[in-house]
């Protein structure tokens, strides 16, 4: 793999390097492959993309499984990359949003196996609709556990965009109270989300994992800190009430119902048990 800058600085003639390029394969602007290289396409696709973006970055979902090794059932169209702002981006790299842990393996940054899963179960929707297992759930027929899995897709949220958000959105329902999730909030700086507002109310959720205010940077744990607190201000400036809820509080709903009753949210029904 070569960019057409290293050659520049190398002093090679304008010419030479136009000829180099050429006869090679460019895997994103500026940077080309031989065609012996060409057969680990992908893989040097993801290196590229990972120099070409802010430190910090690392390989997620199904980019992250081909690089765990894990199977798939072909390659992605696109490189998924996590640390970046959620969207997509040019040359077919797409940003994962959320919270994950990430380890340094075979020379990349990439999300552990566990978040890598986790990641494809979201980002994988295409290889089965909610109307796929709905239908093979109602053939499936006495199975064991067949009604905790009919459970899990009754429940199922494809707007829900991390497993803490998630478990948030059971727990909260689990209360009683009826849910919202990713609620678009206007603004005078423009549209931003939360994670779940409880309907009928401007009182609103936001799972806060811890990972995302780590950093091995201080500078960089600092400046997500002060991004989230400016972004809460202008949700909150226009009337809406926002609670944070972290992984050991999910443990004391009773507390977190108090919080709510607190900024004046009422339970729309009686609380239920979750089978988890």
């Amino acid at each position: 793999m070569f960019r057409r800058a290293d050659l520049t600085a190398a002093g090679m003639p304008r010419p030479e390097i136009d000829a180099a390029c050429n006869a090679a394969q460019s895997i994103r602007r500026g940077i080309y492959v031989s065609d012996e290289e060409a057969e680990n396409l992908y893989a040097l696709r993801c290196q590229a993309a990972l120099a070409a973006v802010r430190d910090g970055a690392a390989l997620a979902g199904p980019t992250a499984a081909l690089h765990w090794d894990l199977p798939l059932t072909g390659k992605p169209d696109e490189i998924f990359l996590r640390g970046l702002a959620k969207g997509r981006y040019a040359d077919g790299v797409r940003g994962v949003h959320g919270d994950a842990e990430y380890v340094v393996w075979n020379g990349a940054r990439v999300t552990t196996p566990a978040w890598t899963v986790i990641d494809c179960a979201r980002l994988l929707s295409r290889l089965c609709t909610l109307d796929d297992l709905q239908t093979t759930l109602a053939s499936a027929g006495p199975l064991h556990g067949i009604s905790r899995a009919r459970w899990i897709v009754a429940n199922a949220d494809p707007a829900s965009e991390s497993p803490g958000e998630t478990w948030t959105r059971m727990v909260v329902r689990d209360l009683g109270y009826d849910v919202v999730s990713q609620f678009w909030v206007h603004t005078d700086d423009g549209e931003v989300f939360v994670d779940l507002l409880i309907a009928g109310t401007r009182v609103g959720i936001e799972f806060d994992g811890r990972i995302k205010y780590r950093s091995k940077v201080q500078g960089q744990a600092e400046n997500r800190i002060v991004r989230e607190k400016i972004r809460q201000g202008r949700i909150e400036e226009v009337g809406y009430h926002l609670l944070r809820v972290v992984w050991d509080q999910l443990d004391r709903p009773d507390l977190l119902d108090k919080r709510l009753r607190a900024k004046g949210a009422l339970p729309a029904q009686k609380p239920r048990r979750i089978p988890y």
